[in-house]
């Protein structure tokens, strides 16, 4: 008589189940997760591209010049560090007067220059002292550039306290305000007489803050043929955008009316 084969026990049928079942059940050890490492950590070269990037079209954008002399003071002093934005000016935004601008010297293209722009295109621009009159494009009106005396003391391109020597007046022209510095010498000895520039399409007309010690419109010239020929008129296509910021130094660090 054959026996019946027994069956075989649960764990015969499945011993990789118990094991693992009853290893889940036996194992109670807890590993501590190894902390992930810091993402500053694990990226720095990432990083660094990333920075230099940004640098880089920051720079672009708002390159840094410095200031050589003193004729746009007291805005700018001699040694002053400052952002031009060369997005200021687009097809929504253009050249306003008040506007401090950088350029390409009239006489000398390779050179940048930075003044302030009064006069625009279709404008005439006349300058008698310290007064400047200007009428608008079309409006055949002329109007005085407001002028007020400030009691602040003026500074002499040695970055030096020289309060006898020049007065500082505020300016205001189209809602925009901003200092000029007249030497009180030249105004009252050597008084300029009244001049007149009709700005044509295209061009701006532009004076210094330090109106005494400028080569600005007034003086610009060209040469042809081996001599000096008039050119007073910055054209808008050599605006290379608006000065912004001074950023050094420190104790200079202010944005540019």
């Amino acid at each position: 008589m054959h026996k019946r084969p027994r069956p075989e026990s649960r764990s015969a049928l499945a011993p990789s189940l118990v094991v693992q079942y009853a290893g889940s059940m036996v194992d109670d050890s807890f590993e501590e997760p190894t902390p992930p490492t810091p993402w500053l950590r694990r990226r720095p070269i990432q990083l660094g591209i990333g920075a230099l990037l940004v640098f880089g079209a920051f720079t672009v954008a708002c390159p840094s010049f410095h200031t050589p002399s003193g004729s746009m003071m007291p805005t700018l002093r001699h040694g002053d560090h400052f952002l031009v934005d060369r997005f200021a000016y687009s097809v929504w935004a253009e050249v306003e007067r008040g506007d401090l601008v950088v350029f390409r010297a009239p006489m000398d293209r390779s050179q940048l220059f930075f003044k302030r722009v009064i006069g625009l295109p279709g404008d005439a621009v006349t300058v008698e002292g310290r007064e400047v009159r200007i009428t608008p494009a079309g409006t055949g009106e002329a109007r005085v550039i407001a002028q007020q005396e400030l009691s602040e003391p003026c500074w002499s391109e040695a970055a030096a306290l020289d309060p006898s020597q020049c007065t500082l007046f505020r300016e205001q022209v189209d809602g925009r305000s901003y200092t000029v510095r007249y030497r009180r010498i030249s105004e009252e000895r050597y008084p300029t007489p009244p001049q007149t520039w009709s700005v044509p399409e295209g061009h701006v007309f532009v004076l210094g803050d330090n109106r005494n010690d400028s080569l600005d419109s007034r003086q610009f010239s060209t040469d042809v043929s081996g001599e000096p020929v008039p050119a007073p008129f910055v054209p808008l296509e050599d605006v290379i955008g608006e000065v912004s910021t001074i950023w050094w130094p420190p104790t200079r660090a202010r944005t540019i009316d």
